[in-house]
């Protein structure tokens, strides 16, 4: 699949010189400093990182707006560790999928 058909199926994308940002609803649960709360939003990002002492990295914020501050977890990944963590993601859904199959 090409960026631009991932790019289309997303609900806010900004490209800006060395940043892109999307964002895109979430369900799930994180934890923050005050303990575990709801995801609603991802903000996903390339660009200079706040910590990480890389040039650019892949930056992931899961948040709930409505709980503030707390209600965030954040990371920053190199492009390598990105792409790793994919690789993971999808090897594990692909697993998920095929004990669904034998049940």
């Amino acid at each position: 699949m090409s960026l631009l058909a991932i790019f289309s199926r997303l609900d806010n994308i900004e490209i800006r010189y060395y940043r892109i940002s999307i964002q895109n609803e979430v369900s799930g649960s994180g934890k923050g400093q005050k303990g575990w709360f709801k995801l609603e939003r991802v903000s996903v990002s390339y660009e200079h990182p706040s910590d990480a002492r890389l040039d650019h990295t892949l930056n992931i914020d899961f948040v709930n707006e409505k709980y503030g501050p707390s209600a965030r977890v954040a990371v920053e990944l190199s492009p390598e560790s990105a792409r790793k963590l994919v690789d993971v993601i999808l090897t594990t859904l692909s697993h998920r999928d095929l004990a669904a199959v034998r049940t």
